[in-house]
C-alpha cells in the first residue's frame, strides 16, 4: 500500500511566539515527513529545514523580522505575502502589529493590510488554497483554526479527505469571552472533517460537550518530547528555592491567580523566589499586581525567553507551577518534568492524565495550589519522590510513537 501524500497546513512552527503548538507542529512535521510524503504550508518565521516546505511570509513579534518565499512547483519566481497569523492573536494585538509593519521598510507589503485579524486570516487562507492547488496531495491535514477555512475549501474543491489536529480550542483560549466567529469555524471544520486528532482525553471531552462532535470521529495522540533525560544537578540543602511559571500571560494559563497563590506561599516561605516567564495580554495587569503585592521583592517577571534562556532557567528551577484554567496538553510541564523538576499542575489539563505523580489542584482552588507548592517547599524528599514518579510516567512518550499514530489515523480516513 502506498503511503498517503499529506498536505500539512499550519499557522506556526517552533521559533515563533506560538507556545507548545509551535513546538508540537515542528516535531510532527519533522517526523511525519521522514516516514511519508508531506507538503507543508505555513505562515512565515523560523523553522527547521523540512523537505517540501512552503512558507507564506509572516511578521512575528520575536524581536526580529523573518521572511521567506514560497516556490510553487509550477512557477519560477517566488510568491511573497506578509501575514500576522497565530491562533492566539486578537484584533487588538493585530492593530498594534499593523503599526509596526507600516513603519518597517524591510517588509514588502504586497496587498493592502486587512482591517481586522479575521479578514487577514481569511486572506491568508485564500493564498494557501491558491498554493495548495499546485501541490500533489491525497489528504489535507490542518492544525488549529487559522488553517480551517483553507482545509474546508480544499476538501470541497478536490474531494480529498480532511483531518484536523486540535492543539487548542476557542473555549480554552477565551473561556469567558469566546470569539463566536472562531468558535463556529472550529465547529464547522470538525463537522466537515473525516477525522479529528486531539492532544488529550480532556480536549476530546470538551469537543464532544461544547462542539457536539461524535466521539468516534476523535482520536487522542499525546504530545511528546525528543527524549526524557534528567540533566539537572539536584542540589540539596538550598536556602532559596525557585518556583517557575512559564507560559502566555492570559487567563487561560491562570496567571491572574498566580499572584494570590504566591502571596499565600510567601506568608510561610518569605525567601522563595517566584519567576514568571512569558508575554501576553495581561502583562500590564500582572505588573500592577506585582507592584502592589506583599511579595513584590520575591516575584520576577522576565517576559519572553528564547529556547536557550528557557533551558537555562529550567536548570535552576526547583518547582514548576502550571495553574491553567484550561490546558489542552501542557507541553511546558512535560519539558520541566523531563528534566527532573517536580510539578504542581491544574487538574484541567491534558498532561495531568499522564503525570499522576504531579501535585494537582482545580484551576480555581487558590488555597489548594498554594498548599501544593508549600508541601514541596517543605520537603526535599517529597520533591525527589514527585520528580522520580513523573520521570517514570513520561518515559514512554516520544515523537516517533506519536507520529506513527498520526500517520495511521491519516492513512485510515
Amino acid at each position: 500500500m502506498l503511503e498517503p501524500k499529506i498536505l500539512m497546513l499550519t499557522g506556526s512552527l517552533s521559533g515563533e511566539i506560538s507556545g507548545g503548538m509551535g513546538i508540537a507542529t515542528t516535531e510532527i512535521a519533522k517526523h511525519l515527513s521522514a516516514i511519508t510524503p508531506v507538503q507543508l504550508i505555513k505562515s512565515g518565521g523560523n523553522f527547521p529545514t523540512i523537505k517540501n516546505s512552503h512558507s507564506i511570509n509572516a511578521f512575528t513579534p520575536a524581536k526580529q523580522i523573518v521572511s521567506y518565499s514560497v516556490f510553487p512547483l509550477d512557477k519560477k519566481d517566488p510568491i511573497q505575502y506578509d501575514f500576522l497569523i497565530s491562533p492566539y492573536r486578537s484584533d487588538s494585538f493585530y492593530k498594534k502589529e499593523q503599526k509596526k509593519q507600516a513603519g518597517n521598510s524591510i517588509l514588502e507589503v504586497i496587498e493592502t493590510i486587512a482591517p481586522t485579524y479575521m479578514e487577514e486570516v481569511a486572506f491568508y487562507n485564500q493564498k494557501v488554497i491558491e498554493l495548495a492547488q499546485t501541490l500533489p496531495f491525497d489528504v489535507i491535514y490542518c492544525h488549529d483554526w487559522t488553517t480551517f477555512q483553507a482545509g474546508i475549501s480544499l476538501k470541497l474543491h478536490t474531494g480529498k479527505k480532511l483531518v484536523l489536529h486540535i492543539h487548542s480550542l476557542e473555549t480554552d483560549r477565551k473561556p469567558d469571552n469566546k470569539n463566536t466567529n472562531i468558535y463556529y469555524l472550529e465547529r464547522k471544520a470538525m463537522d466537515y472533517a473525516d477525522a479529528v486528532i486531539t492532544v488529550s482525553v480532556y480536549t476530546k471531552k470538551l469537543i464532544c460537550k461544547n462542539y457536539e462532535i461524535y466521539p468516534d470521529k476523535i482520536s487522542v495522540v499525546y504530545n511528546a518530547i525528543e527524549q526524557v533525560v534528567q540533566n539537572r544537578i539536584q542540589e540539596t540543602g538550598k536556602k532559596t528555592l525557585n518556583v517557575l511559571f512559564l507560559g502566555r500571560l492570559t487567563r487561560q494559563k491562570g496567571i491572574d491567580n498566580f499572584i494570590s497563590i504566591a502571596e499565600l506561599v510567601y506568608a510561610k516561605f518569605p525567601t522563595v523566589q517566584f519567576v514568571i516567564a512569558g508575554e501576553g495580554e495581561l502583562r500590564t495587569e500582572i505588573e500592577d499586581r506585582i507592584e502592589n503585592s506583599i511579595a513584590v521583592d520575591q516575584i520576577n517577571l522576565l517576559g519572553y525567553l528564547n529556547n536557550e534562556e528557557k533551558n537555562n532557567l529550567l536548570d535552576i528551577t526547583d518547582i514548576f507551577f502550571m495553574p491553567s484554567e484550561s490546558e489542552p496538553f501542557g507541553l511546558s510541564a512535560l519539558e520541566a518534568a523531563s528534566t527532573g523538576i517536580p510539578c504542581v499542575i491544574s487538574k484541567q489539563s491534558g498532561i495531568s492524565e499522564i503525570m499522576a505523580s504531579a501535585i494537582k489542584a482545580d484551576f480555581n482552588d487558590v488555597a489548594g495550589f498554594a498548599a501544593g507548592v508549600i508541601s514541596l517547599l517543605e520537603s526535599e524528599s517529597l520533591r525527589k519522590t514527585v520528580s522520580e514518579g513523573q520521570l517514570a510516567e513520561i518515559k514512554e512518550l516520544n515523537w516517533n510513537k506519536s507520529v506513527e499514530k498520526i500517520k495511521d489515523i491519516i492513512a485510515g480516513v
